[in-house]
């Protein structure tokens, strides 16, 4: 009994229907997030389904959409991680020197992934 964006539309143009069953198909429309996810994933076939606030999953398995802020740095590499051991004899000044370069370099990476 889930409704298809297609059937909520009424186009004020006539002849558009044909683009317009291309753009939206059998997209379902849900009223939230959880219960698109289950007509998404929860029958035999897969559906693409739109929330009423803009989320999107596609018949793909891809979310997107719905929200007016970006989130970033939700995700952490664990291969990102390091550690570092410092002895007695290491020298203050070639210790600053590297970690100085590690952080331009780090600093440069998040820089470019954020474009």
């Amino acid at each position: 009994n889930a409704p298809r964006l297609y059937d909520l539309i009424s186009p004020r143009t006539f002849g558009v229907e044909a683009a317009l069953y291309l753009a939206v198909g059998n997209t379902l429309v849900a009223p939230d997030l959880e219960t698109a996810t289950r007509w998404a994933y929860d029958f035999s076939k897969r559906w693409r389904v739109v929330t009423l606030d803009g989320k999107l999953i596609e018949t793909a398995g891809t979310m997107s959409g719905g929200g007016n802020k970006a989130r970033r740095g939700g995700m952490r590499l664990a291969s990102a991680r390091s550690t570092v051991e410092i002895s007695s004899d290491d020298n203050e000044e070639e210790l600053i020197e590297r970690f100085s370069k590690q952080i331009e370099e780090i600093t440069v990476s998040i820089q470019e992934s954020r474009t």
